[in-house]
């Protein structure tokens, strides 16, 4: 158990920037190590939010457990094809099914509304669990930071891992590698670094109709020795898309990044695509504008 912990710990503080951050980071993780999970008696599983299903609590060596509320964002926090995109890869990679539980926790009803709306929309159909009284959050007392709300849990509902799978790649990996069996103390951390340039980290869409798509594209320059390999991008929305070349890039190449913005209602945009790849820290990208 110890060898998972100093494996996240280093995938968490290499990320951090500020060493205040880095201390409460590794106060949590240490914190949360072995930790047993409680799952009430009887849980209400459902397709939808509606329908109910026979559902059991997984059987198996590990599982996915993730919790979300409806704080702030709905959408930008579900990021439903995200989620289903780190389940089929961990089930191809691995060659068999990973189980995962999905906690939601609407506050009100009209959360409650977004939230079947929005799994109607992805169709989204896995079994999750509509915690209205927040049940879990609290038998549980979970971190505050929502990056820390979701676990590897082994077959004795211990906590051997924690973060957010599908938005640090880095905690993706780290899950396969545990899962696997494979060499946990082998990370991409130890993969060879190289730098990037960037012109811009702020992407002024300027003043726009919102039913109209916003499109700006911007560009990375390899400025290390080593070959950039992109892991992923990952925005803070569910609203915005991106498109680039997914093989690496020479030293001193670029490549560009298509960034598409659909606003969903007019509002001030705020969001940020953060960049995980072969570099120092991950790079973050604001996209700001005024959708009218």
């Amino acid at each position: 158990m110890m060898r998972y912990i100093c494996v996240l710990l280093l995938v968490f503080v290499f990320l951090s920037c500020k060493e205040s951050d880095r201390s409460r980071i590794s106060g949590l993780v240490k914190e949360w190590e072995g930790k047993a999970i409680v799952f009430p008696e009887k849980i209400v599983f459902t397709k939808y939010g509606i329908d109910t299903l026979d559902y059991q609590m997984p059987e198996s060596d590990y599982f996915i457990v993730s919790y979300i509320d409806s704080m702030g964002c709905t959408s930008c926090k579900l990021q439903f094809h995200k989620w289903e995109s780190v389940m089929n890869e961990m089930d191809s990679v691995l060659g068999k099914h990973i189980p995962f539980l999905f906690m939601f926790h609407p506050k009100n009803k009209k959360d409650l509304s977004e939230l079947n709306y929005l799994m109607k929309r992805d169709k989204f159909d896995y079994p999750v669990w509509i915690d209205t009284e927040d049940t879990f959050n609290k038998q549980n007392q979970l971190p505050s930071e929502d990056a820390f709300h979701s676990f590897l849990i082994n077959n004795q509902c211990k906590v051997v891992a924690i973060g957010n799978p599908f938005r640090n790649p880095k905690v993706r990996e780290l899950y396969l590698k545990i899962i696997s069996g494979g060499d946990k103390q082998k990370s991409s951390l130890q993969s060879n670094i190289t730098s990037i340039d960037v012109k811009k980290t702020v992407l002024d869409l300027g003043e726009f109709d919102y039913t109209v798509p916003q499109e700006v594209v911007f560009t990375l320059r390899n400025s290390g020795k080593e070959r950039l390999v992109i892991n992923d991008i990952v925005s803070s929305c569910g609203c915005i898309s991106v498109d680039y070349l997914r093989s690496p890039i020479e030293p001193e190449k670029e490549i560009s990044i298509r960034v598409v913005y659909k606003a969903e209602k007019p509002e001030y945009v705020n969001k940020t695509l953060t960049i995980y790849a072969n570099i120092e820290s991950p790079l973050k990208v604001m996209i700001r504008g005024n959708a009218h």
